[in-house]
């Protein structure tokens, strides 16, 4: 038996290789920019409700947003994205008021967050607070 190779069969082998690591170094590509771009649009949401709270008011985005929560000016739909903020920003000074907010109620599907404060949302941020490590937390220290 020859145990040489055909050039032609190594130069096959050789294509394929670079082509298979050409694929999967995009792939990763791709995902780490889906990621960013995830983690940006999450900043945003977060950005975009605690400037509204603070520039009504004028404290500390955690505390506005608990004064938002708790204003009658402001919508449910606004409510809600506050509770998930706080959440997302995973400050203790939200436990009190969050864990008032928690009814433990069976919400029907599909939750209406234009209608009522959503308990999965109130249950998710205490757990998101409470949790020891949320991977988008290290991004509100300069808001």
């Amino acid at each position: 038996m020859n145990t040489e190779e055909k050039p032609g069969s190594l130069m096959k082998k050789t294509s394929l290789r670079k082509f298979i690591l050409s694929v999967i170094l995009i792939g990763l590509a791709v995902l780490i920019i889906l990621f960013a771009v995830s983690l940006r649009m999450i900043y945003t949401g977060v950005e975009s409700i605690c400037e509204i709270a603070s520039n009504k008011f004028e404290t500390d985005n955690v505390e506005a947003l608990i004064s938002l929560i708790e204003s009658d000016e402001f919508s449910f739909k606004q409510k809600n994205k506050a509770i998930w903020a706080l959440g997302q920003i995973g400050d203790r000074r939200a436990l009190p008021l969050l864990r008032k907010l928690d009814t433990d109620e069976i919400q029907e599907k599909p939750l209406d967050s234009d209608k009522y404060i959503v308990q999965y949302s109130v249950e998710k941020a205490i757990r998101q607070i409470n949790s020891n490590f949320i991977v988008t937390r290290w991004m509100y220290h300069r808001l």
